[in-house]
């Protein structure tokens, strides 16, 4: 039932309490209300008549408070019903709404997570365990975006001031060919030694230390084989941050990744297996 037609209800029933109350206040007015009679006058059947109203007035008065009595209660009951479900139902209102607004907040937090450049935290940190490779030669190449540039020079000092790491150059470039959504760690895996015969470039640990690193920072990171690369060389190139809103990565050139990274990993383990 409506909660406004139940409160309607319930003040025309306290009305109707009101009425019935003051008759039987009446009636007893009437029948018992002696200090009046003297100033009654008249026949004798005026005075029978008058407690036969009385009797009556009180009689429908009790009668006329009972029903309104026994109504109001259940309206009141529903009345109490109505208020009850009306709070519950703005509780759960209130509790979708909390929900809700604990979802946006979330999402903000992930879009601003997003939107955030990258960074390696604290670079000492950063440093450590990377040390033990002090002396290796690394190139960082960077695509000319602003993000993108400063995380390239941020891994560039890092690695030179805290690892010992050797800094060959530290370049940006706008040609985006040979870039990737995120960083890309690049080694070559064999050379021609002064004999010409094939060595395994020992690179390997340093290469593998440094995608750990970067990984535990959150960076996405790849690990590709690069055979245009000097020996004892690592090439850390910075790509645009990935973003699942923007698709920058076309399906070639994920695939391509995917393979890349793949004849990589078992490259690794292959020349792990025979180091």
């Amino acid at each position: 039932m409506d909660l406004s037609a139940l409160e309607s209800s319930y003040d025309s029933l306290s009305f109707w309490l009101t009425i019935w109350t003051a008759i039987v206040v009446l009636g007893l007015i009437l029948e018992y209300a002696h200090d009046f009679q003297k100033l009654v006058r008249g026949p004798r059947r005026w005075m029978i008549l008058r407690k036969f109203i009385g009797g009556i007035l009180v009689t429908a008065g009790v009668a006329g408070e009972l029903f309104v009595q026994f109504r109001l209660s259940g309206v009141e009951t529903n009345l109490r019903t109505a208020k009850n479900l009306q709070v519950v139902d703005l509780q759960r209102e209130t509790n979708t709404a909390r929900l809700e607004q604990e979802k946006l907040r979330a999402a903000n937090l992930e879009l601003e997570k997003l939107i955030a450049p990258r960074s390696l935290g604290e670079e000492k940190q950063f440093g450590e365990g990377l040390e033990q490779f002090a002396g290796t030669k690394v190139i960082v190449e960077s695509l000319a975006d602003i993000e993108a540039s400063r995380l390239g020079g941020e891994i560039a000092l890092t690695l030179n001031s805290f690892a010992k790491w050797e800094v060959v150059s530290n370049t940006r470039t706008w040609d985006d060919f040979n870039f990737f959504d995120g960083v890309t760690v690049e080694r070559n895996l064999e050379y021609k030694d002064e004999t010409g015969r094939f060595t395994w470039d020992d690179t390997g640990p340093a290469t593998k230390a440094l995608i750990a690193k970067l990984r535990e920072r959150g960076l996405k990171t790849h690990r590709l084989p690069a055979s245009d690369l000097p020996p004892h060389t690592i090439r850390v190139r910075v790509g645009l941050k990935p973003m699942p809103y923007f698709l920058t990565m076309s399906k070639e050139e994920r695939e391509k990744m995917e393979e890349g990274e793949k004849r990589s990993e078992e490259a690794e383990k292959k020349v792990e297996e025979l180091e």
